[in-house]
């Protein structure tokens, strides 16, 4: 599962060995389910980014991983950033 937010949040959450540094309360918050990353451990997902409105020139998403190891427990994964860029800059 990633978690996508428009602002980040620090919370402990012990059960899952990790921080969870994603705002499940703000405006903008999507759960995406994934598949496997299989041997490699990388994860590569491919999506078509909405347009921006209008005096919107970039967009911050935070994103965080929440991943099941072969023993079955569930880990929280490092926060990353992904920023869109208005094409027409």
């Amino acid at each position: 599962l990633v978690w996508v937010s428009l602002a980040p949040r620090w919370e402990l959450l012990p059960a899952f060995a990790g921080v969870f540094q994603v705002d499940n309360g703000a405006p903008f918050n999507v759960l995406i389910p994934v598949a496997s990353t299989g041997a490699t451990g990388a994860l590569n997902v491919s999506f078509t980014a909405p347009a921006l409105v209008g005096g919107l020139d970039a967009l911050t998403l935070h994103q965080q991983g929440l991943f099941k190891n072969s023993s079955g427990q569930f880990r929280l994964g490092p926060r990353t950033v992904l920023v869109l860029v208005d094409a027409a800059l």
